[in-house]
């Protein structure tokens, strides 16, 4: 299970970062003057990422991980901290929300289906700084989306042929593996989410 979710951590943050790599940044550069720091921050996390890599491919006890998990730690938050306080509010003041959208657009066309899915499926949580995924119904992570897609002016149909699957693919690789850990079992099976609709 931790493999997995590492797994899927690992693809998570690189597509994050070549999102905003190869296009956020770029378009935010054209108006504003970013602080380096929020790009340059990407070597020194996938540096620890690779050590992290390695110790998850002979991984025999979770306390093998607790020194450089927590140096990681210590690395990606304040990192995330500063997209969140720097990056969106100036994404926010200096661009309308229909160039963000052409961007999130953009992302959307490219990203990992796990990773978008890791998208939708928080957009269900009322708490989206939960690390248990028993708030997560189908439900509210098809209630958020929707709402989402209007905002975006996203087709209905686009839920059925992409936006389930992406769910579906982050279920998979992260969801039922953090489920199980969280309550000391081995992982289920993937069952289908939202039935037929």
């Amino acid at each position: 299970a931790m493999r997995s979710i590492w797994a899927c951590h690992y693809e998570h943050v690189h597509d994050h970062h070549a999102n905003e790599d190869a296009i956020m940044t770029p378009s935010m550069a054209t108006r504003i003057n970013l602080p380096a720091k929020l790009t340059t921050d990407h070597e020194g996390l996938v540096a620890r990422m690779e050590g992290l890599k390695v110790l998850f491919s002979s991984l025999t006890n979770a306390a093998q991980l607790n020194r450089t998990w927590s140096e990681y730690k210590t690395y990606m938050l304040p990192h995330l901290f500063e997209e969140e306080q720097i990056a969106l509010p100036l994404l926010r003041a200096f661009f309308t929300p229909a160039e963000v959208a052409a961007m999130v657009g953009k992302i959307l066309g490219v990203g990992k289906p796990a990773a978008l899915g890791s998208f939708f499926y928080w957009f269900g949580s009322a708490d989206p700084n939960a690390a248990d995924t028993a708030s997560v119904t189908d439900a509210s992570i098809k209630a958020a989306t929707t709402a989402f897609m209007a905002q975006e002016g996203i087709p209905w149909f686009v839920w059925h042929i992409e936006f389930k699957g992406y769910i579906q693919a982050y279920r998979d690789a992260m969801v039922i593996n953090a489920y199980a850990l969280f309550r000391g079992v081995p992982p289920s099976t993937p069952a289908p989410c939202f039935g037929c609709c």
